[in-house]
């Protein structure tokens, strides 16, 4: 590497220039700006920040170096043959990062929507898709605690005896069912209860209700699904 020449080291968000000892400062802020417009391509995206080393600068010198550097952003071609505001900008004078985030962007909401449209089966634990539908309930539920939603919610504890669970959707319980459930409570059909342990002392499904006799309890404390079909609500083993 030549002494005498300016040299540029660059990593992820800064750069660093490294000065030549020799020239006297009015010389070295030639061959700055001299180096700058034979270097577009070397900065791509402009660097966050910008060092100096090599030589010792006053405060007043750092500043002008510094005014070159940002001049560089700023500067336009005033000849018909030189490139537009930015270096590395497109047509559109957006800098070429930017310009690749939005291609790729726009590329992945393209395949996005070239995916098929899978339907859920009716009557899995996938049913209700919407996130802003569900209501996350992070504890169990205590007796004599009511817990409403207009759409689904899912208990992440358990719903103890005495405790009511409402929603206009379906519930999921993560622990044991041993409380109250209505499902679907504003007359959704395709609604369903779900729990790891399904103990209830009631469960309704819009407008059927279902009670477990005491004598077939032991057999549900196993994960089950409770669903409409046929007309009545039907209480199924899930699969683990």
């Amino acid at each position: 590497m030549d002494k005498d020449e300016i040299t540029f080291k660059g990593k992820k968000d800064e750069i660093t220039v490294i000065l030549p000892e020799r020239p006297d400062f009015s010389a070295l802020k030639t061959m700055l700006s001299e180096k700058l417009a034979g270097a577009a391509d070397f900065f791509g995206d402009t660097p966050l920040k910008v060092n100096f080393s090599g030589r010792e600068l006053s405060e007043s010198e750092r500043a002008e170096l510094t005014e070159i550097m940002s001049a560089r952003e700023a500067a336009s071609g005033e000849s018909g043959g030189e490139k537009s505001e930015t270096a590395g900008a497109g047509k559109e004078g957006k800098p070429d990062g930017l310009r690749k985030k939005e291609k790729r962007a726009k590329k992945a909401s393209e395949e996005q929507r070239r995916l098929p449209k899978v339907k859920p089966p009716r009557h899995s634990l996938y049913e209700f898709t919407s996130r802003s539908d569900a209501l996350f309930c992070r504890s169990s539920v205590r007796g004599g605690q009511q817990l409403r939603h207009d759409g689904s919610i899912v208990v992440l504890g358990d719903v103890n005896p005495g405790a009511e669970i409402v929603a206009g959707g379906s519930v999921i319980i993560l622990g044991f069912l041993k409380g109250m459930v209505h499902a679907g409570c504003r007359g959704d059909g395709g609604a369903f209860v779900a729990a790891l342990s399904f103990l209830p002392t009631q469960v309704r499904i819009a407008a059927l209700i279902t009670f477990i006799p005491p004598s077939k309890k032991g057999s549900s404390e196993k994960p089950a699904i409770a669903y409409i079909e046929n007309g009545e609500i039907c209480i199924a083993p899930l699969m683990t």
